[in-house]
């Protein structure tokens, strides 16, 4: 029986994802050096089931096949051919090739009987802190002259640029505001083909904003009940983030996915020091067409990163790092009476 985690519940009609029995791990403490995970960083679900994941600390990307068995792993730290110094997202093109970044590289990956073979990479013009591609085109969210969103052909020529970083109310140092542009395009991006959105959501919150792929700003929604977390300026140059005034928290965003083409899941955390691990989070649901929020609830300790096929695909750090399956089922709350 699936179990219901603690919902708050909304006015309006809102979304609630009912976890239940873990169905699938991946990871272990000690044993199989395929199996032992370093430090997870981004996961990608194909919508045929695949997984892949990148591993920030040992540099590797690993694929499992959609009936669960270890697919293949690639990489190793280094700055040579099939080794890997900075990895971070990793997504599906859409022949099927899995793609991964590198610093300023996506470097290309195809799923095979034997494992993963390397096949080129994509130098980029710009250092990337995440990608998403539609359809064809590809997107990246990157601060670069000024603006945090990118169109980047295949060639890995800058096609155009657009987003403007959070702005910042009152007089401010130039390299105080450097520094919060900087941070304006740390975070995630997310495509929706439907509504032709790119969804930027950066790690430090409140804003979330959705662009056109022209660059027109369709939206901006602040999370409430969060103002900014912003940096103090301290002497010598020094920089401190600040806990937001409102609750004397740091609140950060880790996760943001698709949980339909017109819904966007939020997976945010509060904390009174800057780190998110092992913390209670909360995810969030927003329509992708407006920004109205759809509800929210309690999601506990892990990373979720997908819903697909009845069940949440979610990864967490501790005990030790490792990769799950959980049954899920999602419904919609309709407003009390």
């Amino acid at each position: 029986m699936l179990a219901m985690i603690a919902l708050i519940p909304l006015s309006s009609e809102s979304q609630v994802l009912r976890l239940g029995a873990t169905t699938y791990s991946f990871g272990v403490f000690e044993g199989d050096d395929t199996q032992v995970l370093g430090s997870i960083n981004d996961v990608a679900v194909s919508a045929g089931g695949d997984i892949v994941f990148t591993d920030e600390l040992t540099q590797r990307v690993t694929w499992i096949k959609p009936d669960g068995a270890l697919g293949g792993v690639a990489g190793k730290p280094g700055a040579g051919p099939e080794e890997f110094r900075s990895l971070s997202a990793v997504d599906f093109h859409p022949d099927g090739r899995f793609l991964v970044l590198n610093s300023n590289k996506l470097v290309f990956l195809v799923p095979e009987q034997g494992g993963l073979r390397f096949d080129g990479e994509l130098r980029l013009e710009v250092f990337p802190e995440d990608y998403c591609i539609l359809g064809q085109r590809l997107f990246v969210l990157a601060l670069h002259d000024g603006k945090i969103l990118h169109e980047i052909d295949w060639n890995g020529e800058l096609v155009s640029s657009f987003g403007e970083p959070l702005a910042m109310s009152g007089e401010v140092s130039p390299r105080f505001q450097a520094n919060m542009d900087f941070y304006s395009a740390q975070g995630a991006l997310t495509c929706f083909s439907d509504l032709q959105l790119l969804i930027v959501v950066p790690y430090l919150l409140p804003e979330i904003r959705a662009f056109s792929l022209e660059g027109i700003r369709a939206w901006t929604r602040v999370q409430e009940p969060y103002a900014r977390t912003t940096m103090n300026e301290l002497p010598g140059g020094r920089y401190q983030v600040a806990a937001d005034p409102k609750t004397g928290t740091t609140h950060l965003s880790l996760e943001a996915w698709p949980l339909s083409e017109r819904t966007l899941v939020v997976q945010v955390v509060e904390s009174a020091r800057f780190g998110p691990e092992g913390l209670p989070t909360e995810l969030r649901f927003f329509n992708v067409a407006t920004g109205e929020p759809l509800g929210r609830q309690d999601a506990g300790p892990s990373h979720i990163v997908a819903f697909t096929d009845a069940q949440v695909v979610a990864w967490e750090d501790l005990p030790f790092p490792r990769l799950f399956k959980r049954q899920a089922d999602l419904t919609i709350q309709l407003p009390r009476d």
